[in-house]
């Protein structure tokens, strides 16, 4: 499924929009800042990727962003 970041604050992640898919991995597409963040997980291990973590990962990733 596709999900959308409605009401940001911060305008790096307007018109941000994710694929979740199982074991918790995602896809997420920021075009604000022209960066895909993508996060995968292995079945074979039996991995899953808590919500939080991967939530904390995308919020990280669009903090590290700089405008040049």
């Amino acid at each position: 499924m596709w999900w959308l970041f409605e009401n940001v604050e911060d305008k790096r992640s307007k018109g941000a929009y994710s694929a979740l898919g199982s074991m918790g991995q995602s896809i997420t597409i920021y075009p604000e800042i022209d960066v895909v963040g993508a996060y995968k997980t292995k079945e074979a291990y039996g991995r899953s990727s808590p919500l939080r973590a991967r939530l904390k990962l995308l919020k990280k990733a669009v903090e590290i962003y700089q405008n040049e």
